[in-house]
């Protein structure tokens, strides 16, 4: 799960193995899990709408594009 609350970018991944091993006379049977929970701080000039995730070959690969410079313009408010 990736997800992100207010400038927390959350990370939580559970991992669940099996190991079964049958040998003459036995069965041996193994389980784990584990659980892996990061979360980091994010600076305000990531934008979010266009925030990607990928998966592949057991690697994570999140994209965090900066917003661009017409988008922060919107943003602001000039006083007369």
């Amino acid at each position: 799960t990736i997800e992100t609350d207010g400038d927390v970018l959350r990370i939580i991944a559970n991992k669940e193995q099996e190991v079964e091993e049958k040998m003459e006379g036995y069965i041996r049977r193994e389980r784990g899990s584990m659980r892996f929970h990061r979360q980091m701080r994010l600076p305000e000039s990531i934008d979010r709408d266009r925030t990607k995730a990928k998966l592949e070959n057991g690697v994570l690969e999140i994209s965090l594009p900066k917003r661009t410079a017409e988008v922060e313009r919107k943003n602001k408010i000039e006083v007369e």
